[in-house]
């Protein structure tokens, strides 16, 4: 089975846009995961997306329902929605350590359901909000992988 690359923040909300517009195409192109990125191969004539003309609704809608699939079977492991949420949140580029995201794998295990806003520090460090909760902190995780409890007090001064 083909697996796609990665897309961006803003293609993930268009494609999702679409699919909420477009119900008719959705109910026809659900299905297995395997038939639907063949589909959308079929469609795009190259797993990295479309080449040399515009995506079509149908490409959209495909790609949508391919994201939510992948999220439902990979819902379970917490490691690899570690490293998709420091991906999108605070990027690819080394602004994050192994560790850090074995740390933030280990905090995702303990909040189920709860979504990470994370956000880099400039020093090494990231900060993990779960939503608010105890005065509305955060994780603070330093480079080596070692958080701490923190208050809106504590790490804005």
């Amino acid at each position: 089975m083909t697996t796609l690359p990665p897309i961006t923040a803003h293609e993930r909300y268009w494609n999702a846009e679409v699919a909420r517009r477009r119900p008719d195409l959705v109910s026809e192109e659900k299905g297995p995961l395997h038939r639907m990125i063949e589909r959308y191969v079929d469609l795009t004539g190259s797993p990295y997306g479309a080449v040399a003309h515009v995506v079509t609704d149908r490409a959209r809608v495909l790609r949508h329902l391919i994201e939510v699939a992948s999220e439902e079977a990979a819902g379970g492991d917490a490691a690899s929605e570690a490293g998709r949420h420091l991906t999108e949140q605070v990027g690819s580029n080394g602004a994050w350590t192994e560790p850090q995201a074995e740390r933030l794998a280990a905090l995702i295990e303990s909040h189920p359901g709860a979504k990470p806003e994370i956000m880099p520090t400039g020093d090494g460090a990231i900060v993990i909000s779960f939503g608010p909760r105890r005065g509305n902190g955060a994780y603070m995780l330093d480079a080596d992988g070692r958080s701490r409890w923190v208050t809106t007090q504590r790490y804005a001064a």
